[in-house]
């Protein structure tokens, strides 16, 4: 019986070495890693390759190749190298340069696009300057203004001051 138990726990062994063994090969083999930033610049240097971007009052500069889409707000975007989706940036630019290319859609929302002869943009191209994004921004800001205005008016309007014995209000007294 304990020759039983000795082959079984070597079985057991093994196969944990062949799970681990493959586990380890299948993570030397990972995809793309996406990139994720909050005030801090994101590279891509010459030779490697990233999944997404997404940065946050930060920009975002490109030698290599992004297998994803690039969405920006409050920077900038520079591409030297490739990127295989679409490119968004709110509230900044995008400088495609010599011999870059854009696989899919480019379309900045307050700002501008520049763009070498020889950089490539295979999808749509929109832009629309700071001037057209800042008025729906302001109409949004005075219609939520007006509503705030609105629920104060209603919730004061109906109050009285408080009246004492003598008919004089509570300050007074």
């Amino acid at each position: 019986m304990p020759t039983r138990f000795r082959a079984a726990g070597r079985i057991t062994l093994a196969g944990l070495i062949v799970t681990l063994a493959l586990s380890t090969a299948a993570l030397a083999q990972k995809p793309d890693q996406d990139r994720v930033e909050f005030g801090r610049n994101i590279t891509v240097d010459a030779g490697q390759s990233v999944g997404d971007i997404a940065c946050f009052n930060c920009s975002v500069y490109v030698r290599g190749r992004v297998n994803g889409d690039i969405a920006v707000f409050g920077g900038r975007v520079v591409v030297e190298g490739s990127v295989k989706s679409d490119i968004a940036v709110f509230w900044g630019t995008v400088r495609l340069e010599d011999g870059a290319q854009a696989g899919g859609d480019v379309a900045v929302f307050g700002g501008a696009i520049r763009r070498a002869p020889t950089a490539a943009i295979h999808g749509e191209v929109v832009s629309f300057g700071r001037g057209w994004v800042l008025l729906p921004v302001l109409v949004l800001v005075a219609i939520v203004w007006l509503i705030v205005a609105l629920i104060v008016w209603l919730v004061t309007r109906n109050r009285r001051a408080p009246v004492g014995a003598a008919g004089q209000t509570a300050r007074q007294a």
